[in-house]
């Protein structure tokens, strides 16, 4: 259930099962860190309850985690948990199909299983970086699995690792008029591969 009191502190209220709260909260909370790149935010995961899916995110800014799993809940609601605490309450638990009762108000989440109560600090959703991730809905391409091998061979001399940029630690993919070209930078080298 949610309630909105007088002063907007937006609660909530729901049960799921400890299996599938590991299913939706352990790879995320896994990846979830910001120590690498100074941003607090990325220490959390941020919950998302729309239309009965319950969506959880964590990224590092490097990796980023999506699950969800379908909850019993009508309202919507988003709210952000400190990750490292969460796992390790979720971990603790073994029985997996017992419940979890989770209460969420605007500064803390409370998880009760059986007679134990664990309190973990929350965020507002607002303050969680979440990327913008748009596919098209018809987005398909193939080549030989050798051809793209060979063009990664040919560009990941040039690509950073574990740099403080994160874009230059990856490998970008452009895809148009039925050629793809494949390219990454460390900031001082530009590899670039084309017509895939």
């Amino acid at each position: 259930m949610v309630s909105t009191s007088q002063n907007k502190v937006k609660t909530m209220n729901f049960s799921i099962t400890v299996a599938t709260a590991k299913l939706l909260f352990t790879s995320a909370c896994n990846v979830a860190n910001g120590t690498k790149v100074n941003i607090d935010a990325l220490n959390y995961v941020h919950l998302s309850i729309e239309n009965g899916t319950a969506e959880v995110l964590g990224t590092d800014t490097l990796s980023l985690v999506r699950e969800s799993a379908p909850i019993d809940i009508i309202d919507d609601f988003e709210i952000c948990i400190e990750a490292k605490k969460l796992l390790a309450v979720i971990n603790g638990y073994s029985d997996g199909e017992k419940p979890l009762h989770f209460s969420f108000n605007d500064s803390k989440a409370v998880i009760k299983h059986g007679r134990s109560k664990v309190s973990i600090t929350t965020m507002d959703s607002n303050a969680f970086p979440i990327p913008a991730i748009k596919m098209p809905s018809e987005f398909q391409f193939s080549c030989s699995s050798e051809n793209l091998i060979s063009a990664f061979n040919g560009i990941f001399y040039a690509k950073a690792n574990n740099d403080a940029r994160a874009f230059l630690n990856h490998v970008n993919f452009s895809i148009c008029n039925s050629k793809m070209k494949l390219y990454t930078s460390d900031g001082h080298r530009l590899a670039l591969i084309t017509s895939l």
